[in-house]
């Protein structure tokens, strides 16, 4: 297996903080869901493409990550601010993204790059984090999203990019640092048998997508060896400070 994603179980689970469970068919269904989202938006040619997951939350993370790399695609693993996209300082900082999955974008940050909505499963964030009474969210219907086998623009190897990361800028200009999927493999076998991570671990998840080291040391070794995975976010308020000015982080609901 050449492909990082052949290692993840395919059992996996999520507990949500509010203690909802997403069960690994439903995983799977939001994974079809990305999957045809980042094929139709790439017109197809997805292998050698790097996608930006901004968002925290896991339910979006498992489902979307298995979801570029069955498709050829790389992760632009970083720690994402709009307050450092819309620094001029940062201005080539992005370039090297083709598609972006998360909440709603105001209309002048990375405008040029298509937009794929990061989807709520079974919990509000917004409403969570404000000790609201949760509303009904919307459930894909599974036979909507079946498994599709896509004609890929090009073989994926080995040798084919499956993380984007930024070097720290410590030494100069942060560059840019590209992880194949053999390296990331041979990364995750060793940090499993050095960390000791094994089926019975039950592992908590915070910033999935904080760093390159944490993606890949801890994050990626945990879906491959245990299916029991919990996120926690930390409430607060539902308001964020964007180009000096204070917005209100409305929840983005379609039928889709």
């Amino acid at each position: 297996m050449n492909n990082l994603v052949d290692y993840i179980r395919s059992d996996c689970s999520i507990v949500l903080p509010n203690g909802k469970m997403i069960h690994p068919h439903e995983i799977q269904t939001y994974k079809n869901f990305y999957k045809r989202e980042i094929y139709t938006k790439l017109n197809g040619n997805t292998v050698g493409k790097v996608v930006l997951i901004w968002s925290n939350n896991l339910d979006v993370i498992l489902p979307a990550i298995k979801a570029i790399w069955e498709l050829g695609a790389a992760i632009s693993v970083h720690d994402f601010s709009l307050n450092v996209v819309a620094h001029p300082l940062f201005a080539n900082f992005y370039k090297h993204i083709d598609v972006i999955i998360g909440p709603p974008l105001p209309d002048s940050v990375l405008l040029d790059l298509p937009r794929i909505y990061a989807l709520e499963t079974k919990m509000s964030y917004p409403e969570y984090a404000d000790g609201q009474p949760a509303q009904e969210i919307f459930q894909l219907d599974s036979t909507l999203y079946p498994d599709v086998t896509y004609q890929l623009n090009d073989t994926v190897s080995g040798d084919t990019v499956c993380c984007i990361t930024h070097s720290s800028g410590t030494t100069g200009e942060p560059k840019i640092i590209k992880t194949t999927h053999n390296t990331a493999i041979d990364l995750v076998q060793e940090n499993i048998k050095l960390f000791e991570f094994c089926s019975t671990d039950r592992v908590l998840h915070h910033k999935t997508l904080h760093h390159g080291s944490l993606f890949l040391n801890y994050a990626i070794p945990a879906f491959v060896t245990t299916n029991q995975h919990y996120w926690t976010v930390q409430k607060s308020r539902r308001y964020c400070c964007i180009y000096g000015k204070m917005f209100k982080f409305v929840p983005y609901r379609k039928n889709i």
